[in-house]
């Protein structure tokens, strides 16, 4: 392209990364050509800072591919978006030094995502073990194995993340294995099973189930 259509490119994609992390407090925090990067947790923390991150990369990825209809059709080129997400900790160095405007993670973290995306597939999301360990069960992943990642000497775990399940809670997110089975309980199974039956029947009424033991 011209490089004045290849820069009104890049703004265009760095503007829908920005759109897509806002409502999940993600932050646009660096760009260089095609290189975006986003904050997530900071400058303001969030339990959740993870699958928002996640959630948001999801997003990218979809609008992307509205984007790239539009380049085709405007331009004739095609792009492949491909992103990574990882987590660990930083200095964050103050805006206005080393030439940057906005604050500047300090650490391996900002390059092992680089290497998560180098390692991505075109129009995909994939995200470090550390990452999937914190969103597992919020979303439907694929284990890619051990990643051997440039200029890393321990491969990493990574994982593709297909879509979301849906889970909202921690308890929706557990897989059903993963809970600890009740043990011994088989009547206070059986009269809670009852009650709810009778609640949800017709003209039913609100129930209550408690278990008074003599000691």
């Amino acid at each position: 392209l011209d490089p004045e259509e290849l820069e009104q490119v890049f703004q265009t994609y760095h503007a829908l990364c920005a759109e897509a992390a806002r409502p999940f407090a993600g932050v646009l925090a660096h760009t260089r050509g095609a290189e975006v990067l986003l904050y997530f947790g900071y400058p303001q923390a969030y339990e959740d800072a993870a699958r928002r991150a996640v959630h948001a990369g999801l997003d990218i990825v979809h609008a992307s591919r509205v984007l790239q209809a539009r380049l085709l059709e405007q331009y004739g080129v095609s792009v492949g978006v491909k992103l990574g997400v990882h987590t660990g900790l930083v200095v964050m160095t103050p805006a206005g030094e080393v030439q940057h405007t906005a604050p500047l993670a300090i650490g391996a973290l900002p390059y092992l995502t680089m290497r998560l995306v180098a390692a991505a597939p075109p129009e995909t999301l994939v995200v470090s073990g550390a990452i999937w360990q914190l969103v597992q069960g919020y979303f439907l992943g694929q284990a890619l194995g051990e990643l051997t990642l440039g200029g890393m000497v321990t491969p990493v775990q990574g994982y593709r993340i297909l879509q979301a399940t849906g889970a909202r809670t921690r308890l929706e997110a557990t897989a059903p294995q993963q809970l600890t089975p009740f043990v011994g309980r088989e009547r206070e199974l059986a009269l809670a099973q009852w009650r709810h039956i009778e609640a949800r029947s017709d003209g039913g009424h609100p129930q209550r189930v408690h278990d008074i033991r003599a000691l």
